[in-house]
């Protein structure tokens, strides 16, 4: 049970995540799980359709079940010794910052590269949730001016080897937020067997900005219809 005065307190995501509950995929903000919650979940999403609320806080998409039942289908900007990674295990690893310098870029690939599948991450349009969304949280609220454009891709594991796709977006200052969540333009990609996923983040403005790392405070989350694409098995002719 959860007591605190804290109007401004975030309960719940900035963006839909993409995630996977009882065997089903959906794209929504995720809140909270409350053990004394008692709101029902009639479309089966995971998400209570009653919001919690207590003195000072509203959360108004609580969680049904334990966190352990949600798989999540993102990345966030980790820490993975002295290098920024994309990691998509757990979201509370230490904190660290990310300077981009003016007019610089930045290539952050995945920790590890596919090793099972190809993936398949589809393209679409933001109304349908059917694009890269995310949310990029700043040590300082960036200015008005200032901009950092994101574009996914796929890497060989180092920045040279970058390769972009046509998915991609830009988050705009406002000199007032440290969080600013955005929806990538449509565009789909491969990230084959052996490849890393990869971002670029690239600082357009005039002046150093740092992008905050570790834990779930720049994340990144694919869009719905992205799926592994399995080798085919062999064809065997069989003859008599």
């Amino acid at each position: 049970m959860i007591s605190c005065d804290c109007p401004d307190y975030v309960l719940e995501s900035p963006a839909p995540l993409f995630y996977q509950f009882s065997g089903r995929f959906f794209k929504m903000p995720l809140g909270n799980y409350y053990s004394d919650y008692a709101g029902s979940d009639a479309n089966g999403d995971g998400i209570g359709e009653t919001p919690y609320s207590g003195t000072g806080y509203l959360d108004e998409h609580p969680l049904t079940r334990e966190i352990a039942s949600y798989t999540l289908h993102g990345w966030h900007l980790g820490v993975t010794g002295a290098s920024v990674t994309l990691n998509d295990g757990d979201l509370g690893g230490p904190g660290s910052l990310l300077t981009l310098y003016p007019g610089a870029s930045k290539v952050i690939s995945s920790a590890y590269p596919f090793s099972d599948f190809s993936v398949l991450f589809a393209g679409g349009d933001a109304a349908a949730q059917t694009t890269w969304n995310g949310w990029l949280t700043f040590a300082a609220p960036p200015a008005a001016t200032h901009s950092v454009s994101i574009t996914f891709g796929v890497s060989a594991g180092y920045a040279a080897s970058f390769q972009p796709s046509s998915a991609s977006a830009n988050v705009t200052g406002d000199g007032t937020n440290h969080i600013f969540p955005y929806a990538a333009t449509p565009g789909s990609f491969k990230v084959l067997k052996g490849q890393y996923l990869a971002l670029r983040l690239e600082n357009t403005g005039d002046s150093s900005l740092e992008i905050m790392a570790g834990g779930a405070a720049s994340m990144f989350y694919a869009p719905v219809g992205s799926h592994p694409i399995r080798s085919l098995s062999p064809l065997y002719l069989l003859l008599d």
